[in-house]
């Protein structure tokens, strides 16, 4: 089994997040066949199916449906029941998801030891996808140290203490030595990346999860200079930093500018004939999940 930590700071969108990939889920495992499933404790699966209730209704998740980020996990369980995986030599390939706080997970880099067996589980994780506000991108490197910018510097610094605490782990575990460590960004609220960084390299247009190269181009361009911490974690010059190239991913919800009000979620034509969902990319959540079967 493959481990994968959502490693999130206050803010950046998590429970809305994690109500697109239960949608994501949901129209993966109708599509494939029963390919797919998701098992979960019971409060876990309550707390996501109010969420995605929440949003098919056109809510942003209420504080009511706040997922307990400390609490909740949840494992892919891919091709369970597809007849190949049945052959000899063939065994259904699996992928627990945990959720944490960014800010006490890099708070265990000053910890020698932990004893915590639900921590220890963590620290062992293979992948690490980190949610990034794209909203709160600066749109110069330089200002990170001025004003509101303090508050994306602590974010950097946070991120690279994390991703010290998974490396430090990794080379301690002989059985883990040879496998390299994932790291992933979910750039959420990317609907609010700033106007200036979204021409930078995507001229208006967020590149198809296949388009490789534009969107490496955009990871040095754009968030490399912005988490330089981060990035001097990932790519230590003087050893192997045990870590593969860094990818990302995009997350938003369409808005229904119909309503005056509160704003309220879009939803759409299923790709079922008589069904409906949220307005969001849902070929960057399969992108996603075809890494997590790929990386297990």
């Amino acid at each position: 089994m493959t481990n994968a930590l959502v490693l999130a700071d206050r803010g950046s969108g998590t429970t809305t997040f994690l109500g697109l990939l239960y949608c994501a889920l949901v129209y993966a495992g109708s599509a494939s066949g029963d390919e797919l499933r998701v098992h979960a404790p019971h409060g876990t699966l309550r707390a996501l199916r109010g969420v995605y209730a929440e949003m098919m209704g056109g809510d942003f998740p209420s504080e009511a449906n706040e997922l307990p980020r400390e609490e909740l996990s949840f494992l892919l369980d891919f091709a369970s029941r597809a007849p190949h995986w049945r052959a000899p030599g063939h065994r259904p390939t699996e992928v627990k998801i945990e959720i944490a706080s960014l800010e006490a997970f890099a708070d265990l880099r000053s910890h020698s030891y932990v004893s915590d067996s639900l921590v220890r589980a963590r620290v062992a994780s293979q992948i690490a996808l980190v949610l990034v506000d794209a909203g709160r991108l600066p749109p110069e490197p330089d200002t990170m140290e001025e004003g509101s910018g303090t508050m994306w510097s602590r974010f950097d610094s946070m991120v690279a203490r994390a991703f010290e605490v998974l490396e430090a782990y990794h080379r301690l575990d002989r059985p883990r030595r040879r496998m390299r460590l994932q790291p992933v960004f979910i750039l959420t609220k990317f609907d609010r990346l700033p106007a200036a960084l979204r021409r930078l390299t995507l001229g208006g247009l967020v590149p198809s999860p296949a388009a490789t190269a534009a969107r490496g181009t955009w990871l040095e361009e754009v968030l490399a200079p912005r988490l330089p911490r981060a990035w001097s974690s990932l790519r230590q010059e003087d050893r192997d930093s045990g870590f593969n190239g860094p990818v990302w991913f995009a997350s938003w919800v369409g808005l229904d500018e119909r309503d005056p009000g509160a704003p309220r979620i879009r939803r759409r034509s299923g790709p079922q004939a008589g069904s409906w969902e949220v307005d969001y990319p849902r070929t960057e959540f399969e992108a996603l999940l075809a890494l997590l079967h790929k990386l297990s």
